[in-house]
This record gives structure tokens, sequence and C-alpha cells, in this order.
């Protein structure tokens, strides 16, 4: 059997590949500490992360990405600051790695998002929060315990994160108003001087993203779903189109989709020359990339569906600095509209619902969170309503 690096498990360029110059690339090897006996059937310390990213990632992408980044980190700091390799780590240096956790140089942190290849790449995109990193820390506990028990080390030197009591919830106030979002909206619906046909789909594409996320609340991975993934179903008497997606962890789950969501659909197909209504066996991606389609608007291939970092970067590098040159044209606060992302559409569509429903159980539905408490993390309705209280 092929051993698995870590690079073909994530499907992304490896762990101790293509780092800036800055960064000394991470150290892979075999240590005293390392059994003889273990189950792995590996050779060194990147087949054994390899692996756990193969087992802890294989039912979410997302999962699988967010796992490589907080080992990467760990890695790329030990090589670096360290000189050293996992297996060489001490106790000690695990607790100091948690410290430059709490303060990261700023030298460590990207100015904006960088590919790898870029010198300006690198390990963090910001100061992590005191919950960012229990989660890292509670990440790489997961590793060494996973590479300890498999008898790839003989102990793991990694203290054991404690356990806090949980606080009173404090919305995260991600979401945008209804002005800034029509706004978006606004800013992808006129034509642009000089665009091509090209260039008018890929604006339209951009709507319907906008309108999808700020209405269904996807997260950015499970928005590369398929067109046949939409179906029509009698519910209870009840026409009603519904969307089956893979959400987090894997699990499938189904949201039905409003008409005007569905009437957004429709337009953009019409645009692409397609049915208006999607097939049940239908391949075409809701969100498709247009790298085969020509300047004319000419294309023979739909099929390829854009990644989840080119939607992002949809969003934050076309779409809202579009939509803030619209808002300041209006004489409207634009500001939120710099920090925007995916996430933060989410943030909005159940910050929305919750306010038109009163119902926090809805907006668990609709966001898929086993918790409520998460839930409630996502939105500031009862903030807004408390305040509005006070203030009669």
């Amino acid at each position: 059997m092929a051993k698995l690096k870590v690079g073909e498990a994530c499907e992304t360029k490896p762990l101790y590949e293509g780092l800036p110059a800055k960064f000394t690339q991470p150290r892979f090897v075999r240590t005293a500490l390392h059994n003889p006996m273990n189950v792995l059937g590996v050779n060194d310390d990147i087949e054994a992360v390899g692996m756990w990213l193969r087992e802890c990632g294989r039912n979410s992408p997302n999962t699988l990405q967010t796992y490589k980044r907080e080992a990467e980190k760990l890695l790329v700091w030990a090589s670096t600051v360290k000189g050293k390799g996992l297996g060489e780590l001490t106790r000690e240096d695990h607790l100091d790695f948690q410290e430059f956790l709490a303060a990261v140089p700023q030298d460590w942190i990207m100015a904006r998002r960088f590919k790898r290849s870029n010198s300006g790449w690198r390990p963090f995109l910001s100061q992590p929060s005191a919950s960012s990193i229990a989660h890292s820390v509670t990440i790489l506990y997961g590793m060494m315990e996973y590479l300890t028990s498999s008898g790839w080390f003989l102990a793991n030197p990694m203290p054991k994160p404690k356990s806090t009591i949980r606080k009173a919830w404090r919305p995260t106030r991600k979401a945008l108003s209804r002005d800034l979002v029509q706004i978006m909206l606004d800013s992808t619906s006129e034509p642009q001087e000089g665009e091509s046909p090209k260039d008018a789909l890929t604006r339209m594409r951009d709507r319907w993203i906008v309108y999808f996320m700020v209405h269904m609340a996807p997260r950015v991975s499970e928005t590369r779903s398929v067109g046949g993934s939409i179906r029509s179903e009698i519910v209870e008497g009840k026409t009603m189109w519904i969307w089956s997606l893979v959400g987090k962890g894997g699990r499938e789950e189904e949201l039905p989709v409003p008409a005007h969501v569905m009437s957004e659909f429709e337009s953009f197909r019409l645009a692409l020359g397609l049915p208006s209504l999607p097939g049940p066996n239908e391949e075409i991606p809701i969100f498709p990339s247009f790298k085969r389609m020509s300047k004319d608007g000419a294309y023979t291939d739909l099929s390829e569906q854009l990644t989840r970092n080119s939607i992002y970067k949809r969003i934050t590098e076309h779409i809202a600095p579009r939509a803030k040159r619209l808002a300041e044209q209006r004489g409207v606060d634009a500001s939120r509209l710099e920090l925007v992302s995916p996430h933060w559409l989410r943030h909005t569509a159940l910050t929305e619902i919750l306010r038109r429903s009163g119902d926090l159980q809805v907006a668990k539905k609709l966001g898929r969170h086993r918790d409520i408490n998460t839930t409630a993390g996502y939105t500031q309705t009862d903030l807004i309503t408390l305040s509005n209280a006070m203030e009669e």
C-alpha cells in the first residue's frame, strides 16, 4: 500500500513545499520517541500526519482543510523557531507554542490573503482570538493523541487543553444590514461600462451568489452543489422546492428553497441559455465556473464548479469593493463591507430569519446547528429587541 502524503490527503501543496524563504521547511524525522511497533504502517512524521488527516477529514473537505492548516502552523513554528521536527517537541515547546498563538508576531500575519507561492504568504490571516486559540489547541492535542494511541509516539508531550466554563452568549454581530445587502445586490444588477458578454454573465453570477447566500445561509463548502440537488416535491399537499445538501461532518440535510430564491435561480439560468429549472439528474453546478467560457459568452462545458477559494475571492475582491463604491455614492457607511466574507453572508441570513420569525429554533434549523447556543452566537436580534424595548 502506497504511503499517504499530507499533500495527497489535502489535494493541496504538501506542508513541506513552497513556503516563503522567511520560514524553515518543516522537519519530518524519526526520533527516539517513535515506537517501532506503531500500527500506522508509515515511515516518518509526514506520513503519520497524513494518515491522521485522511482519517479525520475523510467526510468533510472543510474539516480536512482546517486540520491541515492548524497542523501546518505548529510544524512551521517548530522548524522556524525551535529548529525541531514534530517528534522532537517537548512539553515546554508546546507551552511555548501556545504562548506564541496568544501574541503572534506581525511578520507571521498576512496583510491580505496570498497564494502559497507569493512571498507575502504567512501562516496566519490575523491574530487568533481566544476561542480560535482554544480550537487550534484542541485540534492539535487530538492529533498528538492519535499519533500516541496508534503507537507513533510513546507518549504525548502536549499538555491536555483545560476545560473552561462556558461563557454567556456574546453576539458576534457579523451580519450586514438590509441596506448593505440591497446595495450588494444593486451593484451586481447594473451593466458596467465596456463589459463583455462574459463579464455580464459573471456579474449575474455574482448577484446569484449573494442572493443565494443571504437567504439560504450555506457554509461556503456546501455551495458546491449541482442543479439536480434542488428538486420539486409535494409536502403535505404543498408543492415546494427542496435543496438536498451535504452539510458539516458529511451529514445529508434538506432545506426548503423559497419561491423568490428559485426566481433568482431561474433568471441566472436563462441568462446562461439553460432551461429555467434544473432537471432531477442535472450535473451543472449552482455556482458554475466560467473558465471554459469565451469573451462573447459562448461555452461548451459548465460542469466545473467554482472552488471555495474562488467564491471567497468573488465576494471579497470583486463584489464587496464594487458594493462599497456604490454605497459611498449613496452616502451610506460602507465600512462593514471591507470585512464581508462568505461567513458574514451566512451570519446575515441567520440574523434575518430570526428577525422575521422571532424563533431561535427556526434559525437553528436554517443554520443546521446541533447546539442552539451556536445559533445564538450568529445572531443579534435579542440584543436589538432589548435595546428597542428599553428606548420605549
